[in-house]
């Protein structure tokens, strides 16, 4: 069976005016990848330097040793643009012809000359030669490569050229016999089979020619224009192989970053093997069970029973499929589907379902086993007996799972002597000792919980190595990781900033070396590759070699993506770096928690902006992206990856003045639903909800009262407000006096425009201002996208200004068509600010803000609040009738009342208890059949002292759950005194138990509404939920 080459075919180039075109495949829908040619200049950068000059002596590659050869001919590959040599290989192997059309693609893309691909025929012939040839040195090297480890390769030069080879070979353990008939050929995308020659002509075309790919897509990938340069390789030797012979990521994600990277599926998965993957071990096996509901459909005492009494059938699909693990008549049939498979094998084409996909079938080694992801346990007698015999603190999946992986590796003992049992340990934060498992488990543990960002911190450091330490005491094999970094903090967390540990992996990594078997790096939809692709690139490299130079790696990384600005880019990371490994917490919440929830989650988001990305060093970060931003020419690719790297580092930096000022100020601009007069007296705004102004550069509550309110219609933006003054204005008395610098208002707006989404503009990256006066005076400006400067222009608005006591009144309304604004659809959001000016003498505050700058400049849109037109409001829930969840919380004094439909809880508890423990309250709201995905908002205040999280959350009958987290404080001992209310917004839903925990369109219905604190020992805090709204999203 034929199959399409590796890179020629998918991606055939054409070198066209700088840019080389990807074409897609026939037939495809996907757009094409545009990669750009970064043309080599004298930027004073060592690094740079030695990439176009002498690739050879890179410090960001993995570390080989170089024999460079006496009486050996240099290889001049190219000059000019004119191709010297040819690349020769066994163009009737599909493999081969791979491996040599992704030397030709690369090395015409780069060069701009055209390599042919020939046969070993011509013992004249001088070039790169592929593989088992013909020549005697091929022959030689290829076959001492057959009798290395996984994935070896040799590079050598000889008086013909250079020769590229590796240890090829299908998967181990006759995992090939159970796939599926297009796999059973050797290719090079295919990341289960050996493929040392491939890897070979990937790091030819790294050391000699300089081509890094960091990420999927054009941004990340540096190819450099060498067309006009004469291109030699050094006569060389050296062979490389990797540390870790399990390398493996899912992908490509593109995540957050789509409208950047502009690229592909298929691209992607091309740049997934190009980075050194390999699974040919085949070593983890996942969700094996999953589809035993619709094959054992009239056996559901084989299933999960939950505390209802029913069972857990797939009735949401096969990840809502688990197990029962102490049924006897389901064990014996799992021993039967095994058995079967060695006996028989897949006699049908479809008995792999037993084990749910082909590659988790028994084979030569391994017998594969692990629940549905989300195992909540099961609730049968004959499982509440099994728990009901080992400590009542760990998670019922915990005891039932590792009960079940005792009792069938013992019996594989007895039945098939040799083979291991993959047993996955996902979730499970120990392995109880308590449990007698045999030596014949190979454990995977799945780092979510304390995952490597984390491991900067000793006490989590320590406690890794601990699990790393025990599974390889249990077992006669080595431990292997799966890993979710660098996606899983940001997941959890929702806090899309940078987590980079490139030092802590790589010292991890370097003493595991012999007790770790390798990594699976499960990636996803969070990642955000402005922050990650650095990070992502520097674990990969540490799989292959854990002695590879991070700070190399980050110095070719700044040098090639980002020319101009690379000195700048390299100060950024390292700042972000620095602050991240070395910043010690002054609070790490406790590990040993069996039943914790993942630290990201659990984690004083506090301290985050406080001690480890505090203000100055976030002002630091953005003064050096503006200078790197300013090296750079507008339309080149260096600037485009400042645009990048600016339009997602403005969230970090936005978050980040939010919680400067204690909170994201939010608020909701109604529809207007009566007509609005402008004349000043505010008579139509009697029933708006204000909103208030703090002190702007401390975000403390105001002693003199200033109120913004707003509403809007089809046509315009209406805001009016009152501004308090107990003394008298001070208006300015000189023709030409700047405004802003009396008695006086202002207005920011960040309007969606049209092409804003189609661009992947960044709709902070302009404004329109107006200041405005007692007396009525007025200026507007306005900046535009991405400029440093604002100008005046002359805006179409209404307005009215009435004297109040010693103050004034005012009302606006500024035509949507006036500000370039896309008329408000529901659940549109524009970033917007409110101010007020007030100078005085006495000490008093000066300026004042709805949503705090905290030392920053007024037009500083990332401090900016959201102003949020809201979707049609479904149910208001109130805390009447409310009920006290105190289950999980014994020894707590508590007291709840409502007023108004505020839920107050008031806690105390005791210091001399010995654990944290869960408090809440929740009240039943039922909105049946919902048609529409929904958002649920709110707001609480905490006063007092002991909460380390506050868990707001929503669900269906079915839990069916939306859910917000919120750490009021650094510490649970930090006393928090505050009027302020901490706006909630959730609008994604999860499912637990389903599928782990996976976002839903919609709850089919609205149950309850709640919260939860993890309060601590001597913890006395006051609590108060504000009334929900559930809308329309």
């Amino acid at each position: 069976m034929k199959a399409p080459i590796l890179v020629a075919a998918l991606l055939a180039a054409i070198v066209c005016l700088g840019v080389v075109h990807a074409a897609p495949k026939q037939g495809s829908a996907e757009p094409e990848t545009l990669y750009t040619l970064s043309p080599h200049f004298d930027a004073g950068d060592a690094c740079l330097d030695t990439i176009h000059n002498r690739p050879h002596e890179s410090k960001g590659l993995p570390p080989v040793e170089l024999t460079f050869l006496e009486g050996v001919a240099p290889l001049v590959l190219c000059e000019n643009g004119v191709a010297k040599v040819k690349i020769i290989t066994r163009t009737y192997i599909p493999y081969y012809r791979d491996v040599a059309g992704l030397l030709k693609e690369y090395l015409d893309m780069v060069t701009g000359a055209s390599f042919e691909i020939v046969d070993d025929r011509d013992p004249a012939v001088r070039g790169i030669f592929v593989g088992p040839l013909d020549n005697a040195t091929s022959q030689e090297l290829f076959t001492k490569a057959q009798t290395k480890g996984l994935d070896h390769f040799t590079v050598q030069s000889f008086d013909r050229g250079i020769v590229l080879v590796g240890k090829d070979a299908d998967p181990l353990y006759g995992v090939k016999n159970n796939m599926p008939e297009k796999y059973q050929e050797i290719r090079a995308r295919y990341s289960f089979y050996v493929r040392g020659t491939y890897f070979a002509a990937i790091d030819f075309l790294e050391r000699f020619v300089g081509i890094r790919r960091y990420s999927p897509g054009f941004l990340g990938a540096y190819f450099p224009d060498l067309s006009r340069r004469r291109v030699v390789v050094p006569a060389v030797s050296y062979e490389d192989a990797p540390a870790f012979p399990y390398r493996s990521w899912t992908g490509p994600h593109i995540g957050n970053d789509a409208k950047y990277l502009k690229t592909s599926y298929r691209e992607g998965s091309i740049w997934a093997a190009y980075r050194r993957q390999s699974t040919a071990l085949q070593a983890i096996g996942n969700h094996t069970d999953c589809l035993w509901h619709e094959i054992y459909a009239g056996r559901p005492e084989f299933f999960a029973m939950r505390r209802d009494g029913t069972r857990m059938m797939g009735r949401k699909g096969h990840q809502s499929s688990q197990r029962c693990y102490t049924n006897e008549a389901g064990y014996q049939q799992h021993l039967k589907n095994i058995d079967d498979w060695y006996t028989y094998g897949d006699r049908t084409g479809s008995e792999y379902r037993t084990f749910t996909r082909s590659y988790a079938t028994p084979n030569e080694r391994y017998i594969y086993w692990m629940p549905n992801d989300g195992f909540p346990g099961c609730f049968c007698p004959a499982c509440e007996e099994l728990l009901a015999k080992h400590d009542s603190t760990y998670h019922p999946k915990v005891v039932q799972e590792l009960h079940y992986a005792a009792k069938l590796g013992r019996e594989m003992k007895t039945r098939w002597p040799g083979k291991i049992l993959n047993y996955n340990l996902y979730g499970q934060k120990v392995i109880p000792a308590e449990f007698e498992l045999p030596d014949n488990i190979s454990y995977t543990k799945v780092f979510n919980s304390y995952c490597e960002a984390y491991w900067k911190e000793p006490k989590y450091l320590a406690f890794a190595q601990g699990m790393i330490d025990t599974m390889n005491d249990l077992s006669t094999e080595k431990a292997i990781i799966w890993s979710h970094y660098p996606v899983k903090p940001r997941q959890l967390s929702d806090i899309n900033m940078p987590y980079p540990a490139p030092h802590v992996l790589a010292a991890f990594y370097r003493k595991n070396r012999d007790n770790v078997l390798g990594v699976h790096v499960n990636l996803g939809p969070w990642m955000s590759w402005a922050f990650d692709s650095y990070i992502l690139y520097v674990y990969q490299s540490i799989l292959w070699d854990p002695d590879v130079d991070p700070d190399g790696i980050l110095d070719e990384y700044c040098a090639t993506l980002f020319g101009p600005a690379a000195a700048d880019m390299k100060a950024y990371f390292r700042l972000l770096i620095d602050r991240w490994e070395n910043v010690k917490w002054s609070y790490t919440p406790d590990v040993a928690l069996h039943r914790a929830a993942h630290l990201a989650q659990t984690f004083p988001a506090k301290l985050y902006w406080t001690e480890t990305y505090p203000t100055e060093v976030r002002a630091r970060l953005q003064g050096i992206l503006l200078s790197a931003m300013a090296k750079t020419t507008p339309g080149t690719i260096y600037h485009q990856r400042l645009v990048h790297q600016s339009d997602v580092g403005a969230e970090f930096f936005r978050l980040g003045a939010a919680a400067d000022s204690g909170t994201e100020a939010r608020a909701e601009c109604p529809v207007l639903t009566h007509s609005l007069t402008v004349d000043g007296s505010l008579d139509e705004w009697q029933d708006a909800v204000p909103l208030p102004l703090q002190e702007s550069m401390t975000g403390k509550t105001a002693k003199i009262k200033t109120e913004f309110f707003t509403a809007h219609d089809a046509e315009s933006l209406c805001i009016a407000g009152k501004v308090h003054e107990p003394v008298a204005a001070v208006l300015p008395t000189e023709p030409g006096a700047q405004l802003y610098e009396h008695d006086s208002v202002e207005i920011f707006l960040c309007p969606n425009q049209l092409g804003d989404d189609e661009g992947g503009f960044n709709k902070r990256g302009r404004f329109y201002q107006l200041i405005l006066n007692a007396r009525g005076d007025v200026v507007t400006t306005h900046r535009g996208q991405n400029k440093r400067d604002t100008e005046k222009i002359a805006l179409e608005f209404d307005r009215a200004v009435k004297p109040m006591g010693k103050g004034f009144q005012f009302e606006i309304r500024i035509p949507h068509a006036s500000i370039n604004a896309l008329p408000p659809q529901p659940g549109d959001e524009w970033a917007a600010n409110f101010y007020r000016n007030r100078k005085r003498d006495d000490g008093s505050e000066r300026y004042y803000a709805w949503s705090p700058t905290m030392g920053k400049a007024f037009f500083y849109t990332e401090t900016f609040g959201l102003l949020q037109f809201p979707k049609p409001v479904l149910l208001t829930a109130g805390f009447d009738g409310g009920t006290v969840w105190d289950k999980a919380a014994p020894g707590t004094e508590h007291s709840f009342e409502t007023r108004d439909g505020v839920g107050i809880l008031r806690v105390t508890y005791p210091a001399s208890a010995d654990k944290p423990v869960a408090i809440g309250f929740y009240s039943n709201a039922v909105l049946k059949d919902l048609a529409k995905p929904i958002s649920v908002s709110s707001a609480i205040r905490y006063n007092g002292v002991g909460v380390s999280e506050i868990e707001f959350w929503a669900r269906s009958k079915a839990w069916e759950k939306m859910e917000y987290r919120y750490n009021p404080a650094a510490n649970p001992g930090e006393r928090v005194q505050s009027e302020t209310w901490q706006h909630l917004n959730v609008d994604r839903a999860v499912k637990r138990g389903a599928h782990g925990k996976v976002a839903l369109d919609k709850i089919s219905d609205f149950y309850a509404i709640g919260v939860t604190a993890t309060i601590h020992p001597g913890a006395d805090f006051m609590l108060e939920v504000r009334p929900a709204k559930v809308c329309e999203r």
